[in-house]
């Protein structure tokens, strides 16, 4: 039986016998009542026939599905690749744009500094290749890379979240963006990807000066836009044992310093030089499975992978299976758990869908950047919680100068909302924001008199050393009009008690020291909070339904325009709650000390906007 259900379109799959060979011929193995069908959740899924004829008195989870590690794709399985076209390269003298060639040389112009935009460096070589390459050739006929052409297609046509078409006389739109600091951030990052794009296309126009029109054909805007996407949503973080990186890096680093002796590449870069500058630290944020790894932490590191047909596997919070990694030969694994296996086998359902979690814990704002879409369950007695971050903007409009408060104390103006099906709280652990409500602390609007003395000491400059006094001042002022928060000087911009204050932390100990004190600080903060929960309300009720028939104006297939709506109702809905409570009890929501999770503070609060001194 095929492992592709009848009738069944896999996007990017024209053939689909052609993609059961190439699992086959890649030696994936699958349980045979595995499949993958259309999914109630979007798009295609996997799904496990009610037919398994194993024990149900056994206690292990059940694998399903094994996919060698030699044919998922990470930066240094990716490596050993270019290490191969290299060596390749090398009796194909005749050749104009060498395989190996290129790809360095996109790695090069990109710069890659995550594991995610390696592998996005990759694929865009392999499209770029594909399309400048002659097909009838043994190059490229018998290229290494053509094992990855089928992968290549899923990505291309993989569904994404679509590049934000705003139009700018569009009033209604522009008022609710302009209340939302997400939605705006996550424009301006697709708007920088197209500069970074059309730099790129400019450096390749310059390196190949062949009349190929990289930017209208060979890979136009959309196509990369979409590399870029589908990587990012189909990416899963996969633990490796830390001995593994050691030796693989040892192995690599042998054969490239060998195959360096023969061939220098562009710009004197060596295939050292890029084993050296991938191993990456700035790792992507986690989106483990929280079941994957049974080993302490020390005991392992994770690689942001593809691992193709697992990656076909849906989202659900509570999932019924999950990846895992075979140590015995490094093989990533898809387990059902038995407990899920024993409950479906007592239904009269024909099959079900197998299901893992992308992260356990749903950041609506994190899963939107990364996977394209919001994470909402259907079964309405779920009732689990969900973090929401709110931006706390233009607050000057309710306390005068609050936000260069913000600025000079390093707070961020933001709350992190954590919401189920019912309840709404606002998670003020970690968080200074309230400290900006104390009495006796105030904006110093003469900060400036004493800026350029402050400055010199705080960054120890010399007094005979050469610096622009108006410079100082500039930066100064720049970060307190553009930036989140104030470097470089203690914070001359704020009094406490009628004195400009040279150290915060005393005034945050003083305050936490006093409970009743800070509890009265709290309740400030959560009628602040309030005060932007109803500003923002309110435009979006007002402007919800415009926005929504503009969805039908539009093309059916702006999946970008569809998430606002879905994440401008998703905020009506907390915002209403929110005022509920309020309204009945400001205590109310403040998140219990019960449900403090240590995550929530660590990896899921926004990061300042802020300029680096050297």
């Amino acid at each position: 039986m095929s492992i592709i259900g009848e009738r069944i379109t896999i996007p990017g799959v024209y053939n689909n016998q052609r993609l059961v060979d190439w699992i086959e011929d890649n030696k994936i193995t699958y349980h045979p009542q595995l499949s993958i069908n259309k999914s109630k959740l979007g798009g295609i899924g996997l799904f496990f026939n009610n037919d398994v004829k194993e024990e149900l008195e056994k206690e292990e989870d059940l694998i399903i599905l094994t996919i060698p590690e030699s044919c998922t794709f990470d930066y240094m399985n990716l490596l050993e690749v270019l290490k191969e076209i290299k060596i390749r390269d090398q009796t194909f003298p005749d050749i104009e744009i060498k395989e190996g060639e290129l790809i360095v040389n996109l790695l090069e112009i990109i710069e890659p500094t995550k594991e995610t935009e390696i592998l996005i460096c990759y694929f865009v070589s392999m499209k770029i290749l594909k399309e400048i390459q002659n097909v009838n050739s043994i190059y490229y006929k018998q290229s290494p890379l053509r094992k990855f052409d089928i992968y290549l297609d899923i990505l291309l046509n993989t569904k994404i979240l679509t590049y934000p078409k705003i139009d700018k006389n569009d009033k209604v739109l522009e008022s609710i963006i302009n209340m939302d600091s997400f939605i705006k951030n996550h424009i301006q990052r697709c708007q920088y990807l197209k500069f970074d794009y059309d730099s790129y296309v400019g450096e390749l126009n310059v390196l190949y000066d062949h009349d190929i029109n990289f930017e209208e054909y060979i890979i136009p805007f959309e196509t990369y836009y979409q590399i870029v996407q589908a990587v990012r949503s189909r990416s899963l973080e996969i633990p490796h044992e830390h001995q593994e990186i050691i030796e693989q890096v040892q192995a690599i680093e042998k054969d490239v310093s060998q195959l360096n002796e023969q061939s220098e590449l562009n710009g004197n870069v060596t295939l050292e030089d890029l084993v050296n500058g991938l191993h990456v630290d700035d790792k992507e944020e986690s989106s483990n499975n929280g079941e994957a790894v049974e080993s302490s932490a020390d005991d392992y590191y994770t690689n942001v992978t593809l691992v193709p047909i697992l990656d076909f596997a849906n989202h659900t919070h509570h999932n019924n299976s999950y990846f895992d990694i075979d140590r015995s030969n490094k093989d990533i694994v898809l387990k059902l758990k038995r407990e899920a296996l024993n409950k479906w086998k007592q239904t009269n359902e024909k099959r079900f869908e197998i299901t893992i979690n992308y992260s356990p814990i749903e950041s609506i704002q994190n899963f939107i950047t990364t996977y394209g879409f919001i994470p909402i369950e259907k079964d309405p007695q779920d009732k689990y919680f969900q973090l929401y971050e709110l931006q706390l903007i233009n607050s000057n409009k309710y306390y005068p100068h609050i936000t260069e408060m913000f600025k000079w104390l390093r707070i961020l103006p933001q709350i992190q909302i954590v919401f189920n099906q019912d309840e709404v709280y606002f998670n003020f652990n970690d968080n200074k924001l309230p400290i900006v409500f104390a009495k006796g602390i105030s904006y110093n609007s003469e900060w400036r008199k004493d800026a350029i003395p402050k400055f010199k000491l705080f960054n120890d400059i010399p007094i005979d050393y050469d610096i622009d006094d108006d410079k100082i001042l500039r930066i100064l002022n720049q970060q307190e009009t553009e930036f989140d928060v104030i470097n470089g000087i203690e914070p001359i911009g704020i009094k406490y008690q009628g004195k400009i204050i040279e150290d915060v932390n005393e005034v945050f100990e003083k305050v936490n020291d006093d409970k009743e004190v800070y509890d009265q600080l709290i309740l400030n903060s959560i009628e602040f909070i309030i005060y932007h929960v109803n500003d923002k309300l309110k435009v979006l009720k007002e402007n919800i339904d415009t926005l929504v028939q503009s969805q039908y104006d539009r093309d059916s297939n702006d999946s970008f325009n569809q998430m606002m709506i879905n994440y401008f109702n998703l905020q009506i809905k907390i915002f209403n709650i929110a005022i509920s409570k309020f309204k009945k009890d400001p205590h109310s929501l403040i998140l219990p000390d019960e449900l403090v999770n240590h995550e929530w503070e660590t990896n899921y609060r926004s990061l300042p906007k802020e300029l680096i001194l050297d």
